[in-house]
């Protein structure tokens, strides 16, 4: 039976950003060594065995661990996570055999594993001791076999950062292995592999505080981009851990209550779980997904005979005796959260939405009957995952509760929750009790459900929440369940649950007063709860000429949005002005819902009292007229006459931009520190734009053929005027530029430097088709698809009008425009 002594964790990655003196580390090594202090590593009262948790309290810059069984990913995720966050990349077996110039292959062949794993764990006190700030650390898979390194593991996780366990879907990592180019001692060792990978799990958990998942790259998109599902998951997840959104996950903003909010529910293992495409179908219109967690239970499960439910009323709730079922579909035990782990990482590489993780337990209508015990460590276990919300029953004891908010990192929220068997008046004393407990136990959100006695009960609850929306501070997610209380679904505002015709659980969770999202837009503008705003188009005209170029018809721009809206039954409405049109006399309508402004009009020709964003302002243009947050409606008060706070001139063509460009670099390109770019003809609104947009990516050269000398003072320092692409081959750049914008309908030749870069990236031309080949005349056009395999994505202005609509429609309306089926990275964005 093979070991993991057989098999060093080696990986072939050279080291970036490092700058260390290898034979400074390799004395304090061996001083280390001299030292004994292997075998002296203090606890600090840590049990082996208890799990560290994960602490916002944290340094954000503190030095992030990556540990788990080879094949899992741990070093391409490691570089993703090193360029996203601008740190050095340290590979602890690379490092290794830097430090002792040989492979450890061959030190193992000659002094024994032994020798080996006493320098591997002094090597590994030195890199949590000396590089405990500002790295990204990967280390071998068989670090945790000793004891010492676990209890050094255990100590760092608890008191100083964030250690990951990299998992991944055994059959996959046995497929990686069996790949020729994978060059392990694995490939034909399968049953090693399992027995070896049994025996370090529970280490893994013991050792960490975080659980991040791998899962295989897409086969179906570009191959330069097969990563990009598993960059967009991993810097979601960088950013629930961190408390900073990632680029391509807006932050969901629980201080605006105005704005309505809802959550797809996911019971069981539905297809959706594994579908992009059909989970990008189910989701259309909602802005979160709650998986019920305990639902996964019949996939792979160890039930047990224990229920918490009836043992953890809140102090402060009724005695309840449940007579509550599990779904005939659905099968109640103890959900296996290495299964738990890797639906959640589906559904976060395959949606930007934020992630509700439910556990609900059998007293309380759900299918969780574990232990006690059992419950809190599922539900630690969604914290680990870095979830953007997270149940807590309030079941549980009050110190169970502290213990469990001591999981949170910075960017998840717990929302604690009740549910009653039998209906309460809502503005009794026992429902405030219940809410203040969880307010005093430090809820970010109160959740609470009961059967509805009566339709009337909905109009009680509502009440209750614009009181509370008003005076509390925390926010009450409000539902009288049953098709009695279907009413309380259309008043409550935050994250109310929704379903879709496609789920498996669809009927069931229609006969327990679930809408659909279409369902509850067409109740809420029947109600009066959304008053239909207009959107003015003044551009219809201008753009058949300036910006549509060969659109069938005009205002074709206007008809996209139109037909999203339409398919998400949203309340708005279309109207067309001419552009000479007063924007203040646009704005002072009640139904005011923002604006389409004419292509290529001067900041001047507006008002000057109307507020800029960044971009207008730094650009000189506008395209939309973005109108502020629409007001919240109580539904005992009338709407309020107009929009609370003035509207804002935005470009959002340049924000279309650095999507665009971001959702086509590959994670080798991604703008990091060491990005360039070229630009080419940076005349003009489009000159601007592209300057504007890269500086916003965070690229630190742009090199500039032909431009406004206005235009480069704005970016003085970091834009450099060149001749021809020629000067770029001869800047001595150590990264070649992986973006190339023309800002004219022409892109002459790139240089045969950049044409053949190791590197490629995108290449778009923003105005035209690109009419120069990029290998001479009769040659492939720019806009061509790779068909030579070069690497470079090249991409026009239909794609960033594409982008500029699916801008101004999350601006317009607050939620993410349906796709159309043939976008495959652009949804996640």
């Amino acid at each position: 039976m093979p070991s993991a002594q057989q098999t060093p964790e080696g990986n072939q990655t050279p080291m970036r950003g490092a700058g260390q003196d290898f034979q400074a580390l390799k004395t304090l090594v061996e001083v280390s060594l001299n030292l004994k202090q292997n075998a002296q590593s203090p606890t600090n009262g840590q049990q082996e065995g208890a799990r560290p948790r994960p602490r916002g309290t944290h340094s954000p810059t503190a030095s992030i661990v990556l540990l788990g069984m080879r094949g899992v990913g741990k070093t391409t995720l490691g570089l993703i996570a090193s360029t996203f966050l601008s740190r050095d990349f340290l590979d602890a077996d690379r490092l290794f055999e830097q430090v002792f110039r040989c492979s450890v292959k061959d030190l193992v062949a000659e002094k024994g594993f032994a020798y080996f794993r006493e320098r591997e764990s002094a090597l590994l006190e030195q890199l949590l001791t000396v590089h405990g700030e500002g790295k990204i650390i990967v280390l071998g898979g068989g670090v945790v076999e000793r004891e010492d390194n676990r209890r050094r593991l255990q100590e760092y996780a608890r008191t100083r950062g964030p250690v990951f366990h990299v998992e991944r879907d055994l059959e996959e990592v046995f497929a990686y292995l069996h790949n020729p180019n994978a060059k392990s001692t694995w490939a034909t060792l399968e049953e090693g592999y399992r027995a070896v990978w049994e025996r370090r799990a529970a280490w893994y958990e013991e050792c960490s505080n975080l659980t991040l998942v791998a899962l295989s790259p897409s086969p179906s998109v570009h191959p330069s981009l097969v990563l990009k599902r598993a960059e967009i998951s991993l810097q979601r997840f960088l950013g629930a851990l961190l408390g900073s959104p990632s680029p391509s996950s807006p932050p969901f903003d629980l201080s605006n209550m105005s704005r309505r909010s809802t959550a797809l529910v996911i019971v069981g293992d539905d297809p959706i779980l594994r579908s992009a495409k059909l989970l990008e179908v189910a989701s259309r219109g909602v802005d979160a997904l709650e998986i019920r967690v305990d639902t996964l239970a019949g996939c792979h499960s160890t039930p047990t005979k224990h229920s918490p439910s009836s043992a953890s009323q809140p102090p402060d709730a009724p005695t309840v005796t449940t007579s509550r079922a599990a779904s005939p579909t659905q099968v109640a035990g103890n959900p296996d959260p290495f299964f738990v782990s890797l639906r959640v990482g589906a559904l976060r590489q395959n949606s930007p939405l934020p992630l509700l993780y439910t556990v609900q337990t059998f007293g309380q209508g759900g299918c969780f009957t574990g232990s006690r015990d059992d419950y809190i460590r599922l539900v630690e276990h969604g914290f680990r995952l870095a979830c953007d919300f997270v149940d807590v029953e309030l079941g549980l004891e009050d110190d169970e509760i502290e213990l469990l908010m001591q999981s949170k990192s910075r960017g998840s929220r717990t929302i604690m929750s009740w549910r009653w068997d039998s209906p309460v008046a809502w503005n009794s004393a026992e429902v405030g009790a219940v809410y203040e407990r969880a307010v005093r136990l430090g809820a970010d959100i109160v959740r609470l459900e009961q059967p509805a006695s009566s339709p009337a009960s909905s109009f009680e609850l509502a009440l209750l929440q614009d009181r509370l929306a008003k005076t509390a501070g925390v926010p009450l997610i409000g539902i009288n369940t049953g098709a009695t209380g279907q009413m309380s679904r259309i008043f409550n505002r935050l994250l109310t649950p929704v379903s879709h015709p496609s789920l498996a659980e669809a009927a069931s969770l229609a006969r327990e007063g679930v809408h659909s999202f279409a369902e509850l837009q067409q109740a809420l503008k029947l109600t009066g709860l959304h008053s239909p705003r207009t959107i003015y188009d003044l551009a219809a005209t201008e753009r058949m000429s300036c910006w549509v170029g060969d659109a069938p018809s005009v205002g074709s721009s206007n008809e996209r949005l139109q037909d999203a809206i339409a398919s998400l039954a949203l309340p708005f409405l279309f109207t067309r002005r001419p552009s000479s049109t007063y924007l203040p006399s646009l704005i002072e309508q009640g139904d005011f819902g923002g604006a389409l402004l004419p292509p290529r009009v001067d900041l001047a020709a507006y008002p000057s009292h109307i507020p800029l964003s960044l971009a207008a302002s730094t650009i000189g243009y506008a395209d939309t007229l973005v109108p502020s947050s629409t007001p919240s409606i109580p539904f005992d008060e009338p709407a309020p006459s107009g929009p609370p706070s003035p509207p804002t001139l935005d470009n959002l063509r340049s924000l279309a931009l650095q999507h665009l460009l971001r959702s086509h670099l590959s994670p080798a390109n991604a703008v990091g520190r060491h990005s360039s770019a070229v630009v080419i003809d940076a005349y003009g609104q489009a000159g601007r734009e592209a300057l504007f947009a890269l500086s916003q990516l965070g690229v630190r050269k742009i090199f500039v053929l032909g431009s406004d000398g206005a235009a480069l003072k704005v970016y003085e320092g970091t834009v450099i005027s060149i001749a021809s692409l020629a000067d770029v081959d001869q800047s001595g750049l150590r990264h070649l530029p992986a973006i190339v914008l023309s800002c004219s309908a022409n892109m002459p030749s790139l240089s045969p430097t950049l044409e053949g870069s190791s590197t490629p990236g995108v290449v778009l031309c923003m105005e035209g088709e690109g009419q120069t080949s990029m290998e001479g005349e009769g040659g492939r056009t720019l806009m061509d698809v790779d068909d030579d395999g070069d690497g470079w994505i090249r991409l026009g202005r239909k794609e960033l009008k594409e982008e500029v609509v699916r801008r101004q429609f999350f601006a317009l309306t607050g939620k993410r425009m349906p796709s159309r089926g043939d976008e495959v990275v652009h949804c996640l964005m």
